[in-house]
């Protein structure tokens, strides 16, 4: 099965009448430049941000500045060095947590590589009042 290498009338109709009303048949852009966000002026605005307000997610930092939210990682990434992290809680060792860790970790290490055994426990919930 060999493909028609010719165009076909109806392409050829709409090529002559793009040639009438345009003089060319070359397409025009789809759009114009994109427009450039990481100006100085929007860098410097989110470093006043960050700076006033070192919290603020993203999502909301970008709602506030009217910068996307895509820019605005590249700004805070690209041009003021900063990376992406989650404050996550944790809970506090006390001194007396260390002696238990470290029984724990000798107990484990007898455990699973002394008696080359493993062991599955039950989950533990443990909630914290």
């Amino acid at each position: 099965m060999s493909r028609n290498k010719a165009p076909s009338a109806p392409y050829v109709r709409f090529l002559l009448k793009k040639l009438r009303e345009t003089g060319t048949i070359i397409d025009k852009p789809t759009r114009e430049k994109p427009k450039k966000v990481r100006t100085a002026g929007n860098i410097a605005a989110v470093a006043e941000s960050v700076r006033e307000a070192p919290g603020t997610s993203v999502k909301r930092r970008s709602q506030q500045l009217d910068i996307s939210e895509t820019s605005l990682r590249r700004i805070l990434k690209k041009d003021l060095g900063m990376t992406p992290y989650k404050v996550q809680l944790v809970q506090e060792l006390k001194p007396r947590d260390h002696p238990m860790r470290f029984a724990f970790a000798e107990w484990a290490f007898v455990l699973l590589h002394l008696k080359k055994k493993s062991y599955v426990a039950d989950p533990v919930y443990i909630y914290i009042s």
